[in-house]
């Protein structure tokens, strides 16, 4: 575990290479869909059979059946998020994090930015740290990419100063 110089000038932290499988992407945009909205997960469902049982409309019906089988339609949203993350991580990835600033480098030369403060909120699960963004979005940082837990605490640090 290495030492952080204190000083007036953060010095920025960078994890380890890592990638992150178009599965595992799938499976973490369904978690993340049902961790946020898991009333919703709840509710739409037992409106569907509520309204089966007590309306005989055929519409009312359609609609019953469709609310019933909406949860089944949250892997195939996990899977559109794969594909739309999935080009950002096909390749190895490294993260230059700073208390304002996140970089996210590739070996191809490619990459993006993000302001820590459009980071909501931090969940942990599955190994990953998942940054959460506004709308549905967020982008996933494996707990194993940081050099220390000294790095992947003050990482926690500057979100939370952002937010």
């Amino acid at each position: 575990m290495r030492d952080r110089p204190q000083s007036d000038v953060a010095e920025p932290l960078r994890t380890r290479p890592y990638r992150i499988s178009r599965a595992s992407l799938a499976y973490l945009a369904a978690e993340e869909y049902v961790r946020r909205f898991w009333w919703i997960v709840g509710i739409v469902p037992a409106f569907g059979v509520g309204t089966l049982l007590l309306l005989d409309h055929p519409m009312a019906k359609v609609f019953g059946m469709t609310a019933v089988l909406w949860p089944i339609s949250i892997p195939a949203r996990g899977v559109i998020a794969a594909i739309r993350q999935g080009k950002r991580f096909d390749h190895e990835v490294f993260l230059e994090a700073g208390p304002d600033l996140l970089r996210f480098h590739r070996a191809d030369g490619g990459g993006w930015k993000l302001r820590t403060g459009a980071v909501r909120r931090v969940a942990r699960f599955q190994g990953f740290l998942v940054l959460r963004l506004s709308g549905l979005g967020f982008v996933p940082v494996p707990l194993n990419a940081f050099e220390s837990e000294a790095d992947r605490l003050q990482f926690d640090e500057w979100l939370e100063a952002a937010r």
